[in-house]
């Protein structure tokens, strides 16, 4: 009769994911017996544990001595979170005869934290960026273009990403302005004058329209 055990296997995705994480330091890893055999047995439970035994924050202890915690998710989802990494059941329960049963996971448990240098945050993207590769923006990128041409540069407020900034961008679909006067001579908003997309565009109410500054 064979030993209970319970295997959380990962997927060959899942191991590419680790490889490719690792850049250089994989072959060093796939070269050093220890450290695979430590992940290996970060996979492993000496009893046989299926899902029936998953509740919440279960903690089980591995072969190699680490503890794994499960984490259901209200969705019906199952995580299993190991000391360096978090890993999700894909296929619970594929059992291996007499006392053995296989969870396979969409990630490899690591033993250690750390193993795995964190991923670069993504690059900054400026709001005008973002706007700018908005389909439902065109119209507003426009305005900002139009009223970049005056006192106010918004298209360079815009561009800077360290500048904190609260934009309420309309899209495509607001197809008119309330109806309001700006300037001494009482004209109407329109979008094609520089000066009456910085109004439209400016950072703050004004509680004088008439004066452009402001908008500034």
């Amino acid at each position: 009769m064979t030993s209970p055990i319970t295997v959380f296997g990962p997927t060959n995705a899942a191991f590419n994911d680790l490889l490719g994480k690792l850049g250089p330091a994989a072959a060093l890893l796939t070269r050093n017996v220890t450290a695979v055999t430590q992940i290996l047995l970060t996979h492993a439970l000496g009893s046989l544990r299926d899902t029936s035994y998953f509740a919440n924050n279960t903690k089980f202890q591995t072969l190699l001595g680490v503890d794994l915690t499960i984490l259901r998710r209200s969705s019906g989802a199952i995580d299993v979170v190991a000391p360096g990494s978090t890993a999700r059941v894909v296929v619970p329960d594929v059992s291996g005869g007499g006392n053995q049963v296989l969870h396979i996971v969409d990630a490899v448990l690591l033993p250690v934290p750390g193993l795995v240098p964190p991923s670069p945050p993504p690059p900054a993207r400026s709001l005008y960026a973002i706007i700018g590769a908005s389909a439902q923006l065109s119209t507003l990128k426009t305005l900002v273009d139009i009223a970049s041409a005056g006192p106010v540069n918004f298209r360079a407020i815009l561009s800077n990403t360290s500048t904190p900034l609260t934009v309420f961008a309309p899209t495509n679909s607001v197809r008119r302005v309330r109806e309001g006067r700006f300037g001494g001579g009482g004209g109407r908003v329109r979008t094609a004058a520089a000066h009456t997309g910085t109004a439209l565009l400016g950072s703050r109410a004004c509680r004088r329209p008439q004066q452009a500054t402001c908008w500034a």
